[in-house]
């Protein structure tokens, strides 16, 4: 035997399942033996209260949320009134700050260069940002990554350098020489002067003395 279950209406709580009359079961019927109509419990009301306690508590929760936020946002004003809140200028990330930091990098980078170019091995010429041309060796030495004008690999290069070095002691010699053909070439010096003077000194009181002497032959000068 079939039975059909109709779809609980929205009003009622009870939902009652009626059984089907097959053909033939008149006896059946008139006998008693057909099942009863059995009643089947919705769990309608029981969602609806479920649904109503969720909907409580959740208003409840949100209530609370917006007081502790109240009472947030209170307690941020009383303190923004005594003590405000830092700004970039506080931290020294202001304007000013960025413009005077910008003008040292570029003093930096003008006196670097500077450098470089009063450089007496270094071309100021063929000088630029990231490269120096050395008068040593003849060849362009790359600068640092870093910044421009940064004069540290160049600096390394002026130790190493075997043509500065070359150079260093050529220019060395050279002046060697020419002192040497200076003194060769000057005046005598006073302490010559006085030299030579003392020996003549010393011959005339030597030519007195042996004038002087009986036994002494006379000497002519």
């Amino acid at each position: 035997m079939m039975a059909t279950s109709l779809p609980p209406a929205s009003n009622f709580s009870l939902s009652i399942t009626m059984p089907t009359v097959l053909p033939g079961c008149k006896e059946l019927l008139s006998l008693g033996q057909l099942p009863r109509p059995t009643s089947v419990y919705s769990h309608t009301t029981h969602h609806r209260h479920a649904h109503t306690s969720n909907s409580e508590s959740q208003n409840r929760r949100l209530s609370l949320v917006e007081d502790f936020s109240q009472s947030y946002t209170d307690l941020g004003r009383r303190c923004t009134r005594h003590k405000p809140y830092p700004t970039r200028d506080d931290f020294g990330g202001g304007r000013g700050q960025r413009s005077r930091k910008r003008k040292d990098t570029f003093d930096r980078e003008e006196q670097r260069k500077a450098k470089l170019e009063n450089d007496p091995w270094s071309d100021k010429t063929r000088l630029t940002p990231k490269s120096v041309f050395c008068l040593g060796c003849k060849r362009v030495i790359r600068l640092d990554r870093r910044n421009d004008y940064y004069p540290g690999l160049w600096l390394k290069h002026r130790e190493l350098c075997q043509g500065i070095a070359r150079a260093k002691r050529e220019a060395n010699e050279r002046q060697k020489q020419k002192e040497k053909e200076r003194i060769s070439q000057s005046k005598p010096s006073i302490d010559d002067e006085e030299a030579a003077k003392i020996l003549v000194e010393m011959m005339i009181k030597n030519r007195c003395f042996l004038n002087d002497s009986p036994r002494s032959p006379s000497l002519s000068l």
